[in-house]
This record gives structure tokens, C-alpha cells and sequence, in this order.
């Protein structure tokens, strides 16, 4: 079921444009699941100019999460419950809110999005690939203006049972957590 109806921004559209720097190049990598025989050259890629038209009216950028009860390190003062490490069923603080600040973000540049809030993950984490799929095929069905589908996830890695590396980069002098967007 679709939970989410389109977001419209406020006031004329601005011009929207990508600009990669030689600096931002090396915050963006790719990686590649077993058996991908696809590899793009990133440069190349960031290089190529975006010709799509995002501002439209209709929807043109879905935010979906197929992991969204994925939670981050509680801060001192923070009480929302988890379902398990790192889980939380708290829209505050899952990938919700993430998606709920891109949308915002995105909106400001005068793109019109539609945000799934459905915790894909819950209560079956095996099912959410599945479930995340449904979704996508119901709203590009609903909606063929979507150009784009974002999958937000946080970046997390067990290498081993109870060792988490803690996925982080520096940006500004300010540490901040990773985030994936498939």
C-alpha cells in the first residue's frame, strides 16, 4: 500500500544543477555486489550532466526505505526504544527521519518528492527487500513522472559476530556516520 502522498514545494521552482568538484570525487565510491560484471568509472559518471527535469509538478523523486527502522549509537539523553541493536521503530530516529530531512532539502531546490514512511523491515527484516520492492512498483505505477528512486539505508558493518565498525567520514572537521543511497 502506498503511505505517503506527494510532497509539492512551496513557490516558483529554482534551477537545480549538479556540480561535482575534483575534492568531492573522493567522497563518493562504488561498490559492487558478488557476480556484478558493471563497473562504471565514478569520475566519468559525476562528470556527465544530469538532463532530467525534477521540478515538474508531479512527483519526479521517490525516498523509500527498505531498512528503515535502522537506527544509529543512542547519544547521552536520547530514550527511544530499540527492537533490537541498532532498530528502532521511533520515526525520530530511524532512517525516517533521514528521509524526512532529504525530502526537506530537496523540496528547498524545488523538487517535488514523495516519501514512504513504511518500516519495510518490521516486523520481518527477511521480507523487507521484498516488501520495498512492492512499494516502488505501486508508486511508479501510480506516479510515471518519478525519475529517480532513492533507497536510503545507514551504513553499518559486522565483520564478524559483536565487532561493528563504526562507518564514519569527515566532512568540514566535523565527524559524521555514512550513509548508503541505492
Amino acid at each position: 500500500t502506498i503511505s505517503s502522498e506527494p510532497t509539492v514545494p512551496a513557490g516558483p521552482a529554482k534551477p537545480v544543477g549538479v556540480i561535482f568538484e575534483q575534492a568531492d570525487r573522493k567522497k563518493v565510491s562504488m561498490q559492487y555486489g558478488q557476480g556484478c560484471v558493471s563497473r562504471p568509472d565514478v569520475t566519468d559518471l559525476l562528470l556527465q550532466p544530469l538532463h532530467w527535469d525534477l521540478t515538474a509538478p508531479e512527483p519526479t523523486v521517490l525516498i523509500i526505505h527498505t531498512h528503515a527502522t535502522e537506527s544509529y549509537t543512542k547519544l547521552p539523553g536520547q530514550g527511544y526504544a530499540q527492537t533490537t541493536e541498532y532498530r528502532t521503530l521511533d520515526t525520530q530516529y530511524n532512517m525516517v527521519k533521514l528521509g524526512d530531512l532529504l525530502t526537506e532539502l530537496l523540496q528547498e531546490a524545488g523538487i517535488t518528492v514523495l516519501h514512504d514512511r513504511t518500516l519495510h523491515d518490521y516486523p520481518s527484516y527477511n521480507s523487507s527487500y521484498t516488501n520495498s520492492r512492492t512499494s516502488v512498483e505501486a508508486y511508479l505505477q501510480q506516479y510515471p513522472s518519478i525519475r529517480v528512486v532513492l533507497d536510503v539505508h545507514r551504513d553499518a558493518i559486522e565483520p564478524e559476530k559483536g565487532r561493528i565498525i563504526k562507518a564514519v567520514a569527515e566532512i568540514e572537521g566535523k565527524t559524521a556516520a555514512q550513509v548508503m543511497i541505492i
